[in-house]
């Protein structure tokens, strides 16, 4: 004789999950783009805000070698990146505590090499733009609330700088202090292809005396680390 089962109650449903809320003023996140020069390819795959402060994870790897490389080597470092808040233009800031997985402030890299981690910012107001620009002209932009879409490129072949005649009495001196350099050098001796370092939104130097051997011999007035020594618009 079959025994017989009591009906089974309809499976219930279940609740369908309620979209996920982007807290305001946060970008949103993707995986990122790329912008590929004929030297470098650079991408950028995800921003952060909390607060003030702000991390982008960034990489960029050595396709060649540019002009003036260092050996079979190529310096990054975080000088070209810089972020748009409002109406000012920010750089890279070192954080006050340890950052995981962070992008070198300065390192050199062999082709086929790459930097990678995060780069840290400070600013209080939302971020709208990431922009990358070395020294070899190349330029990229990135809208930051949509960094699935490609980044505005362009690159701008550096003019050649005009000859002039070899300091060779003064290639080496060093100055005492930043005071005696600039009467020599106004706006201050770097490496060739550092870019200055700024704060707040001042007018970055590019006008000073490109000479390593000048810059390797008054390095301690360096202040910044980013190349340049006694720099001054």
């Amino acid at each position: 004789m079959a025994t017989s089962h009591p009906p089974q109650p309809p499976p219930t449903s279940q609740p369908t999950p309620s979209p996920t809320t982007k807290k305001s003023g946060q970008p949103a996140q993707s995986k990122g783009s790329s912008a590929t020069f004929k030297h470098f390819k650079i991408t950028v795959s995800r921003i952060t805000q909390d607060g003030s402060r702000v991390r982008m994870l960034a990489k960029v790897c050595v396709r060649s070698l540019p002009p003036d490389p260092q050996g079979n080597r190529t310096r990054i470092s975080w000088d070209p990146w810089s972020i748009r808040a409002g109406s000012k233009t920010i750089d890279p800031s070192s954080p006050r505590t340890a950052l995981k997985k962070k992008f070198s402030p300065d390192a050199t890299y062999k082709v086929g090499q790459c930097a990678s981690g995060w780069i840290p910012f400070t600013t209080d107001e939302t971020v709208t733009r990431i922009r990358y620009a070395n020294g070899v002209g190349d330029r990229a932009v990135w809208d930051a609330t949509d960094l699935s879409a490609k980044p505005k490129t362009e690159t701008t072949e550096p003019k050649p700088a005009p000859r002039k005649r070899p300091k060779v009495d003064r290639a080496a001196k060093d100055y005492r202090n930043c005071t005696a350099l600039n009467r020599d050098y106004p706006h201050g001796v770097g490496r060739p292809g550092a870019r200055d370092r700024t704060r707040n939104g001042s007018q970055r130097v590019t006008n000073f005396e490109a000479n390593r051997p000048l810059y390797d011999a008054n390095s301690e007035s360096d202040r910044d680390g980013d190349g340049i020594a006694c720099e001054k618009p």
